[in-house]
């Protein structure tokens, strides 16, 4: 018998349990991507209005059946539907006066957040949100979650509880990992979840037991674990870090993580940060109690700090501090670390008004290499102040600015020289700018003087420096329909500098730098206070780009450059000879975009008079897409190092990412630093794996391995010591 389908109008004021209407066809397959948890930035999560109270219900039914004027019994293909609210049923009895609602046979409910939940029975208290299911499925709109409950109750708007539950956030059918559950509070409205008796399940297998735990439902900043870190290493053995996530406030929060390590023992890092109109900064303090190795504490603290007191007023810091000299060497696996000889530690005062600045600074360097002579260490400046005015160059006007400091010298070695240092360098400038040209003489004064406690001397120089720039710019238009423009830009370049005795004045912070493109148009050739270069000399140099006429970017940039001496160099550092060389090394730049993926940087120094390369490098960038690159780098300073570099990452098919990284002296015939890691990542889950090998300061190589899980909805930020993809580090060009 069929019957007939009949739809049945109601003006019933309601309070739902309301939703967003979605099929279950619609149901995502994989769900989108979400950082739930941790350092993630704020966001709310989206939701639908709910419903007026006198909007009307709307019932579709196959049959439905009167009884008085309170109780109706809905049959057959029952949907019930006010505004997106809506529930399936194949029967439904609607008790008017109570405001309930009793469904039976493959019920389905909408809320009004998105939630779906599958029953073959259901209870619901319309005016309160109150009720249950009988046991069933789920689908959690605010994170993708879903799963397996044997019961769900609701306990209010936005409030849920389920119980013998199974959580994931896996498509449908898939269950590559899950979370059960004795019970799981679910509180849309705190965007939080709160589960007993957790058991972590990947590919069926149990792998951790948590008696309680909470997490965030969506990308908001929620307190709780964030993912753990596992590994090994020759150093620390094996370890396993969990970290914790503590969200203080909206401006600040901490991140406490337990770190066990199976040859040092129990160690505690900790990182807080904060965030103000006025300043922000990151504390992180690590904490090692008892290292079984030394039988000794071990700790470190690294505190960065910035904050603009009025808009002219400031204070940066940049502190850190171990309490070992091995502690570096021992306890990280980053090789910018590792290989650095030296801690900073500064803090710094700036004032800024208008062309002025000036700045106080205290700076000590903690040493962390036992390789280095304490008589190598750098001097500690104890106060420094500094002072900088240098207003907009004015085309055509005589242009003044100064540059000075005062400094205060201190050092750990008592045999090394310590005392006083004023430094002033007054100038004067006359720009002359045209399309076709410039031409800027200059001229300056550079002056040091010094009081120096250890043997109560007294010394200085005074230096007049002239200097005159000058280039011309010409240009063609090359290329079918003259797409591009070419450029000539030769340049001259002198410097007179006239020969001022200092070989009795201390030496605290000068050294010569390498010698680059740039260094052809340096007024002094040393770095620092204590030294200005006597010369007499000519550099001559030449630019040509290759620039795209519809975009104005530079597809090629090309220099080259000599000095030429017209008198030899009589000041030197300690220790070192007269220069007496009629020409500088040739230096050469080269930059050129390779088609619309590769990209070309490489320098060159080159001996006229050996005719051989001094130093020469070479970077080859290859980027395809935004989850592909690879890069070849290679480095050469006569006598000094040889270095090849190689990283790379890349996508293998569409679940594995392979990474790595190398760092090969080709001198030393030895690697320095090597790292090759796996990645694989589906829409709900993602596993990093990397090992690691690297030269510690012992020149020993030690080796590392590490993993790390990500569970998309459950604290998606990583954490950690693992090495970063090459995607993350590389800076574009």
């Amino acid at each position: 018998m069929s019957y007939l389908r009949v739809a049945v109008r109601a003006a019933i004021a309601l309070a739902t349990i309301a939703a967003p209407a979605a099929p279950a066809a619609l149901l995502p397959p994989c769900p989108p991507t979400k950082s739930a948890g941790g350092p993630a930035v704020p966001a709310t999560p989206a939701t639908v209005a709910a419903p007026t109270a006198n909007e009307p219900v709307h019932v579709l039914a196959d049959r439905y059946t009167a009884y008085g004027q309170d109780r109706i019994v809905l049959e057959g293909h029952v949907t019930i539907v006010r505004g997106n609210q809506r529930v399936h049923a194949d029967r439904v009895e609607f008790d008017r006066h109570a405001n309930t609602l009793n469904a039976e046979g493959h019920v389905r409910l909408e809320t009004t957040r998105g939630d779906i939940f599958r029953s073959p029975t259901a209870f619901l208290h319309l005016d309160d949100d109150t009720g249950y299911t009988g046991e069933g499925e789920y689908y959690i709109e605010i994170n993708h979650g879903r799963g397996h409950a044997h019961k769900v109750i609701f306990e209010g708007k936005g409030r849920l509880r389920l119980r013998a539950v199974q959580f994931s956030t896996c498509p449908t059918g898939k269950r590559d990992w899950y979370l059960s559950f004795g019970e799981l509070e679910l509180n849309q409205n705190t965007d939080t979840g709160i589960a007993h008796n957790a058991v972590l399940h990947v590919k069926g297998v149990p792998m951790m037991y948590l008696p309680y735990m909470s997490f965030p439902l969506s990308a908001r900043r929620q307190s709780g674990f964030l993912i753990p870190d596992l590994g090994s290493s020759d150093s620390v053995g094996s370890y396993l870090a969990l970290p914790y996530y503590l969200n203080l406030a909206p401006n600040y929060d901490a991140t406490l993580t337990p770190r066990w390590m199976s040859r040092r023992g129990l160690q505690l890092q900790t990182e807080f940060r904060y965030l103000t109109p006025d300043m922000q900064g990151v504390a992180e303090v690590d904490a090692l109690p008892n290292d079984a190795v030394t039988n000794t504490g071990r700790y470190s603290a690294h505190i960065t700090h910035q904050q603009q007191f009025n808009s002219h007023l400031g204070l940066d810091a940049d502190v850190n501090w171990v309490s070992d000299i091995d502690y570096v060497n021992d306890f990280s696996n980053n090789l910018a670390l590792t290989s650095a000889s030296f801690l900073p530690q500064n803090l710094t005062l700036n004032y800024r008004n208008g062309d002025w600045k000036m700045a106080a600074l205290l700076s000590r360097y903690q040493p962390v290499d036992r390789n280095i002579l304490t008589s190598n260490y750098p001097y500690e400046r104890l106060p420094q102040l500094t002072v900088d005015m240098q207003p907009t160059e004015v085309d055509g006007r005589l242009n003044y600015d100064l540059t000075g400091s005062a400094t205060v010298f201190r050092h750990e070695d008592a045999s090394k020289p310590t005392g006083e240092r004023l430094t002033l360098n007054p100038a004067v400038s006359l720009p002359l700018r045209r399309d076709f040209g410039f031409i800027v003489p200059r001229v300056s004064l550079d002056h040091s003087s010094y009081y120096q406690q250890s043997n109560g001397a007294n010394g200085g120089f005074t230096v007049p420096v002239a200097s005159v720039d000058s280039g011309l710019y010409f240009e063609r238009k090359v290329g079918n329909g003259d797409k591009w423009t070419q450029t000539l830009e030769p340049r001259l370049f002198y410097l007179y500098a006239p020969y001022v005795d200092q070989t009795t004045l201390p030496v605290y912070d000068t050294s010569i730098p390498l010698f680059t493109f740039d260094s052809l148009f340096r007024e002094n050739r040393f770095v620092g206070g204590d030294r200005m270069g006597d010369t007499n000399q000519i550099t001559a140099a030449v630019t040509t780009r290759l620039i795209d006429k519809a975009t104005g970017s530079e597809a090629v940039t090309a220099s080259l450059g000599q000095i030429y001496y017209l008198a030899d160099r009589r000041v030197v550092l300690p220790g070192a000879s007269p220069d007496i060389a009629a020409q500088s090394d040739i230096a050469g730049e080269l930059t050129a975009w390779l088609g619309r993926h590769w990209f070309w940087r490489g320098s060159l120094l080159w001996d006229p008079s050996r005719t051989v390369a001094a130093a020469h490098s070479e970077y080859l960038q290859y980027h395809p897409g935004k989850d592909r690159i690879f890069t070849l780098a290679y480095g050469y300073q006569q006598g000094i190092q040889e270095v090849a570099d190689a990283s790379a990452e890349w996508p293998l098919g569409h679940t594995w990412t392979v990474f790595g990284h190398s760092q090969y002296s080709l001198r030393d015939k030895r690697n320095l630093d090597t790292s090759l890691g796996f990645e694989y990542h589906s829409c709900c889950w993602s596993l990093r794996m990397v090992g690691s090998r690297r030269v510690d300061q012992s020149a020993q190589e030690t080796s590392a391995i590490a993993i790390q899980m990500v569970f998309r909805g459950l604290g998606g930020v990583e954490s950690g010591t693992l090495p970063q993809s090459p995607l993350s580090e590389s800076v574009f060009p």
